[in-house]
């Protein structure tokens, strides 16, 4: 969420490099989640696929892997059947995705954005970082 009012301030300062750059990010990120959720459910019945990639595109799979791991208690490293991967690495691979293709380089681009001359001196880029 706090990227994408980001998008619309950098919009809005007329710094739209920055935020055609941070949508990219956004978007990858989107993109290799539905991905790897189509992947992890290619052999679940259609409802359920659909409501795993309803959760990526809600933005809500974070909040769900957490609340599926810890539900699960001592079976957390076990695969679901009909599952390619454990809810722990699932969660896992989850995280990595987020962190390479969208918050590392979005407070890149934040940073730099911040920095430039024609930069956004208010708080919330800062907060948004």
């Amino acid at each position: 969420v706090s990227d994408i009012i980001m998008i619309v301030k950098f919009n809005m300062n007329g710094q739209g490099s920055f935020a055609l750059a941070t949508l990219c990010c956004v978007s990858l990120n989107l993109a290799l989640q539905f991905g790897v959720t189509y992947l992890q459910n290619k052999k679940s019945p259609i409802l359920e696929q659909l409501r795993e990639q309803f959760i990526v595109l809600i933005l809500s799979k974070p909040g769900v892997d957490v609340w599926r791991y810890f539900s699960k208690g001592n079976d957390s490293d076990k695969k679901e059947k009909g599952k390619v991967m454990s809810s722990l690495t699932e969660m896992t691979a989850f995280r990595v995705i987020e962190l390479v293709t969208e918050s590392i380089p979005g407070s890149i681009i934040q940073g730099l954005a911040i920095l430039s001359k024609t930069g956004d001196r208010s708080i919330a880029p800062v907060l948004s970082l």
